[in-house]
């Protein structure tokens, strides 16, 4: 992508694989295991069944040995198991992914420190200062490290510098050169690896990796795409599930079980409810599977949604098909929050793109599959709300300018 006002169309990176930033896939790795032992232990995870979520995200982790995701969750659950020489070796595989992160400095940091490693703990925790001023929980420790070597001026300054007043108070009180204060009464549990709000939006990269595989399961559903087992060889989803389901009218091929119908408030989707099996037709040939966590959210084409669980919430980006609205573009986009399985209709060529702020990108709105909420549309040039919906022309008249920073999918359907 050229910086600045520059756009292109033809040229977008990646031929259905990943980005060339993003880690080699083996074409023979199975993405439906890995993902459901990722599942599974982020369930049993949030249950709090750490010993079960541990054996279900080390069997993942032996199928992707170097997923952030993880790496990320067995870290902290080896930091609350006190598993401490474990957590240190995954977050040093995590540092060699993202060297600049604070937060891995520091949840290694810590474990030192609770190793009794002051000075390696020192080196770790100074560098997550130097790296972000505004991490508090390193001065924490720097302090508690100072503390333990009878520096109790410079201690006193890093808890004042992390806001920890009363820590302070209490030390600065206290007998000089009594019992060090231990890490266990300030200990907040590890940080994690993984930035908030990096986290709200799903990573698109992995959900192109998904249509290298055929299935998908949660704890209410089983999805299963059979590849060209439709009309003139579109794919075709399966989904069997346990309590609710939302199909787009008219693309359910079959339906079997104890299951009725009802209406949604989306006037475009049926809601299945009971349990069931349910056939599902692509409208682009392509099926495409992701999974929303919680806190997490994307916008998808509005005719792009096949189907989604219940736990899903869909609300409309906008009325019509294209509206302007303070001189922006909304392309009738679904919004898609929640948790859950979500099945996207796609061709067989689709593109990832990543924009930075200085970046715009020239498309056609039919051909945007989803997008990350960082991300927003504009008009090319002024025109016709009906010629903005024709396909771009070489000269991109009809087209629309991404800009912002974020993630995009493009589906190049022709």
């Amino acid at each position: 992508m050229m910086p600045g006002d520059s756009a292109r169309g033809a040229s977008l990176p990646g031929t259905g694989k990943m980005g060339d930033s993003g880690p080699s896939v083996d074409p023979r790795f199975s993405q439906g295991p890995f993902l459901m032992h990722l599942n599974r232990g982020r369930q049993l995870l949030r249950a709090g069944r750490l010993e079960q979520a541990c054996s279900e995200l080390e069997c993942a982790r032996k199928l992707r040995g170097q997923d952030e995701a993880v790496l990320n969750l067995l870290g902290a659950i080896y930091f609350r198991m006190e598993r401490r020489e474990e957590a240190i070796r995954t977050y040093r595989t995590l540092l060699q992914l993202h060297p600049e992160s604070d937060v891995l400095h520091a949840n290694i940091g810590v474990l030192e420190y609770k190793e009794g490693r002051l000075d390696d703990a020192r080196r770790r925790l100074e560098t997550a200062v130097l790296l972000n001023p505004s991490n508090h929980r390193p001065r924490l420790y720097l302090g508690l490290i100072e503390r333990r070597e009878g520096n109790l001026a410079a201690c006193l300054d890093h808890l004042r510098a992390a806001g920890a007043h009363e820590l302070a108070a209490r030390i600065e009180t206290s007998e000089r050169g009594g019992p060090a204060q231990t890490a266990e009464e300030v200990d907040t549990g590890p940080m994690r690896a993984v930035d908030a709000a990096a986290e709200s939006a799903p990573c698109l990269e992995r959900l192109l990796e998904v249509q290298e595989n055929v299935t998908c399961t949660s704890g209410e559903a089983s999805f299963q795409i059979n590849r060209g087992g439709g009309h003139a060889g579109a794919d075709t989803l399966s989904v069997d599930f346990m309590r609710a389901m939302c199909v787009r009218a008219g693309r359910a091929l079959y339906v079997d079980g104890a299951v009725r119908a009802e209406e949604t408030r989306e006037p475009a989707f049926v809601a299945l409810k009971g349990r069931g099996h349910v056939e599902i037709s692509s409208t682009t040939g392509g099926v495409l599977l992701a999974r929303l966590e919680p806190g997490q959210s994307l916008c998808v084409g509005a005719d792009r949604l096949l189907a989604f669980e219940a736990g899903i919430t869909v609300s409309s980006g906008g009325g019509a098909a294209l509206s302007h609205v303070m001189g922006e573009i909304l392309t009738g986009a679904l919004h898609l929050s929640g948790e859950g399985v979500i099945a996207l209709a796609a061709g067989r060529r689709p593109r990832l793109l990543k924009l930075r702020a200085d970046e715009t990108l020239l498309a056609s709105p039919r051909d945007l599959l989803c997008w990350t909420d960082g991300l927003r549309a504009r008009p090319n040039s002024p025109g016709r709300l009906d010629d903005l919906l024709r396909p771009a022309d070489r000269d991109g008249a009809g087209a629309i300018r991404l800009e912002g920073e974020g993630e995009a999918i493009l589906d190049l359907l022709t």
